[in-house]
């Protein structure tokens, strides 16, 4: 576990690489997308297969 000393101390010592993952962490991440946008996509095809089980329940 990193203490907040520990930070600082890089911090005062590494000023650029510092700043450099300070952007970077700010930058979104692209993996966070591919994640939402697959669970959109599972989400859609839930409510569809759940949709086809009532037709064919109520076809029956």
């Amino acid at each position: 576990m990193v203490t907040v000393n520990q930070i600082i101390n890089f911090a005062n010592s590494n000023r650029d690489a510092f700043r450099e993952i300070i952007n970077i962490t700010k930058e979104k991440d692209p993996l966070i997308d591919i994640l939402d946008e697959q669970s959109s996509e599972i989400k859609f095809l839930r409510t569809q297969v759940s949709s086809l089980r009532t037709r064919l329940n109520t076809s029956i």
